[in-house]
């Protein structure tokens, strides 16, 4: 059982991600694989935006390049051709060595990737526009300019693009933890029930 979960920035997919998670699923975070990819297409990566977005250890600095990706599109549609094909592929690869298990893809831009098409369901986080909005300047402790530029720049995100590839169940974080937590159990039956 493959379960895909997503939503916009800083929405609780995360906080919701680690509830499945201590539920028995082997959670694949994407972001992450997204960071290992930017170490392995380095090269690539300066060669396109310049040795500015190298920091003084040789690594991709992710806040150089967040500031020039997030506000242009065809710079972030260039970095996505560089780093999401092996991010694909590495997704591929803990799926298969973790076969047998119930296994949960966290994904911000799960449909882009193509990902959802790899999942058995999906469950789409989503949370209201402010509350997102002081949730991430409370946990990236980000100017709110580079806040608005990121859920800009996630504005066309929707489950729209996934539910009609895949069974897709929304869970409204708009409480408290304890009735995000409800939502991921209703969520859950419903799935377990659909199997």
């Amino acid at each position: 059982m493959i379960t895909g979960i997503t939503g916009k920035y800083c929405c609780g997919k995360n906080t919701a991600a680690a509830e499945l998670e201590k539920k028995g699923y082997y959670q694949i975070e994407v972001d992450k694989l997204g960071h290992a990819a930017l170490d392995i297409r380095k090269d690539e990566i300066e060669k396109a935006f310049g040795k500015g977005v190298i920091d003084d250890n040789g690594k991709v600095s992710r806040a150089a390049l967040g500031r020039i990706v997030f506000k242009n599109k065809s710079m972030k549609k260039k970095l996505e051709e560089i780093v999401h094909p092996l991010m694909v592929e590495m997704v591929k690869k803990q799926i298969e060595e973790n076969r047998g298990k119930k296994i949960l893809i966290n994904a911000a831009i799960l449909a882009q990737m193509g990902l959802h098409k790899l999942c058995d369901a999906v469950i789409w986080v989503k949370s209201p526009f402010f509350k997102s909005f002081e949730w991430a300047l409370k946990r990236d402790n980000l100017p709110p300019g580079a806040v608005l530029d990121r859920m800009i720049s996630q504005r066309k995100l929707s489950p729209n693009l996934i539910k009609k590839d895949v069974d897709t169940y929304i869970i409204n974080n708009s409480g408290t933890l304890e009735e995000l937590f409800a939502g991921v159990d209703k969520v859950l039956k419903i799935i377990d029930s659909r199997k």
